[in-house]
């Protein structure tokens, strides 16, 4: 069912003249609904900027609110129109300043500054959904910034994933499950597309530092060698991430220090960056929503988050679902995204949990780490997977997290070496 409101509670009427309705869900990044109308459809008028749609988002969740935000009206008698989930909202609910060092906190202070910020009545409340493996890191907003980033900085610090529930949004350390799902070419895939993208990949890191000398003078520092491979692959070419850590060392630090913090970020992005991994587009056909296999209930089940086994074209693996596209009207998937594509440079993850936006534009010491302003003894590359340093006698090893150790997203875990 595809409803029309003129506020959260009242309703207009139902589409049911609807041509399509579709909405696409991506992990952490987008939430949109698509729907084509007709021009001489029975609210036709009422499909207007700022007006809300209602409708399930995937064939397993509750109906969710979109806000319509632009409309189209072709010559040819169809009416586009393009929705945000009502999550969206949080852009617009400014935080302000705090600090803390424990999820938990973070939280309680992301719904008090929702609640107060409610202006449309919607008092959002971020509920965390975790398991007790969270660390504590110290974190600190310094001025006044959004309640949507505040949830992006959490997914940084803790590596989780946001699922938004109108007016819940929780923050699961592992969303999905394995449901055992298999999605094969000639079974219930349709289209299939692999890319394979290096347009966005670094073959080293080019660290630097700039401040002011002993005597005050105003310098610039370069490690020697000047770069540091990411990952044991040579390649063809070269192509360096200039790496600014002006904002990790107070003084004037050496060459060693700037290969260190250059070694640990290449370790930690190197599946972000530095590795050539194939994210997966699959057409899929939910047989459980069709007459021939409704006894196939939960064959074809897959959420985001999900580990799904694929086979296609000479490729069987295991991916992560990042994404979904749902025909609303059909009450089906139609695509599943597998992989883990980066959605933004900024998600990187520096050696003090901060991105690198942030390092060119405030050149601030981070704060977001106990460890942020030590440099390691060492550090140690177990594997593509795996990297530890040595800060004194406290051992701090990042694990990758996912299936064929493919997500870039790694676990921190602090502790005293034996």
């Amino acid at each position: 069912m595809i409803e029309l409101y003129s506020a959260l509670d009242t309703l207009i009427g139902t589409l049911s003249d609807c041509i399509r309705c579709e909405v696409t869900e991506e992990a952490n990044t987008s939430f949109e609904l698509t729907l084509e109308y007709p021009v001489n459809g029975a609210y036709a008028d009422s499909l207007i900027v700022e007006k809300w749609i209602k409708c399930k988002p995937n064939p397993y969740d509750t109906a969710q609110f979109f806000r319509i935000y632009r409309v189209s009206r072709a010559i040819d008698g169809i009416i586009s129109v393009y929705a945000e989930h009502i999550s969206y909202m949080l852009n617009n609910f400014v935080c302000r300043a705090a600090s803390g060092n424990t999820i938990a906190a973070l939280i309680q202070h992301i719904n008090s500054e929702a609640a107060y910020n409610s202006v449309f009545n919607q008092g959002y409340t971020v509920v965390c959904n975790y398991d007790g493996t969270y660390s504590n890191a110290d974190w600190e907003i310094k001025q006044p910034t959004t309640v949507r980033e505040l949830m992006s900085l959490m997914s940084k610090l803790w590596v989780g994933t946001w699922k938004f529930n109108n007016g819940w949004a929780t923050f699961y350390y592992s969303r999905g499950a394995n449901r055992g799902v298999a999605l094969q070419y000639g079974v219930n895939i349709t289209d299939f597309v692999a890319d394979i993208d290096i347009s966005g990949n670094y073959t080293h890191v080019f660290p630097y530092w700039t401040g002011n000398d002993e005597n005050g003078n105003e310098v610039t520092v370069y490690a020697n060698p000047l770069c540091v491979q990411i990952g044991s692959t040579a390649h063809g070419y070269y192509k360096p991430y200039i790496l600014n850590l002006s904002g990790q060392f107070e003084t004037e630090p050496d060459s060693a220090s700037l290969i260190l913090k250059a070694q640990e970020f290449a370790a930690l992005n190197y599946w972000s960056i530095g590795a050539e991994i194939a994210d997966y587009s699959v057409d899929v056909i939910q047989r459980g929503k069709t007459l021939e296999g409704a006894y196939l209930t939960d064959a074809d089940h897959v959420e985001i988050g999900d580990t799904v086994q694929i086979t296609a074209m000479g490729v069987s693996t295991t991916r992560q679902c990042i994404g979904t596209k749902y025909d609303v009207i059909g009450d089906r998937l139609t695509a599943v995204m597998l992989g883990k594509k980066q959605s933004s440079i900024t998600d990187l993850v520096t050696p003090a949990n901060k991105s690198k936006a942030e390092e060119t534009e405030t050149q601030e010491t981070a704060e977001d780490d106990p460890l942020a302003d030590k440099i390691p003894n060492s550090v140690v590359k177990v594997s593509d997977n795996e990297v530890y340093a040595m800060y004194g006698t406290t051992k701090v090893t990042w694990t990758a997290d996912g299936s064929d150790n493919e997500r870039h997203n790694f676990k921190k875990k602090v502790s005293e070496a034996e």
